[in-house]
């Protein structure tokens, strides 16, 4: 996901740019074609449910990914996914995650209320 943004501009539009690897929510895919991807592959949580539930929770782990990603677009204000998706924010965040976050997590230093 780091590069992405250099190989879509090397490539400029003469190849598809297909990421696949690491993707756990829908906003993996909504910031990988905001980055310049075309596509994204998925298949370690659907072979997760697919070992745990069968066939079923495969299917409803896919709907659960289109569904939220879909809404992840619909909050950037994307209503197609021919136009090009606009990155809200480039650069990486100014704060550690824990900062961000309710609770500490691990290795994080815990506050104090």
């Amino acid at each position: 996901m780091d590069v992405l943004p250099e190989v879509a501009e090397a490539v400029a539009g003469r190849a598809m740019i297909i990421i696949d690897g690491g993707f756990y929510r829908g906003s993996d895919i909504v910031k990988a074609i905001a980055r310049g991807a075309i596509s994204s592959g998925l298949g370690r949580m659907q072979c997760y449910a697919l070992a745990a539930r069968g066939s079923p929770a495969s299917c409803a782990c896919s709907n659960s990914w289109r569904t939220r990603s879909r809404a992840r677009s619909g909050l950037m204000g994307v209503t197609s996914y021919a136009k090009p998706i606009r990155p809200i924010c480039t650069r990486r965040a100014a704060n550690a995650p824990h900062v961000l976050l309710g609770l500490p997590t691990v290795g994080a230093p815990a506050y104090r209320y």
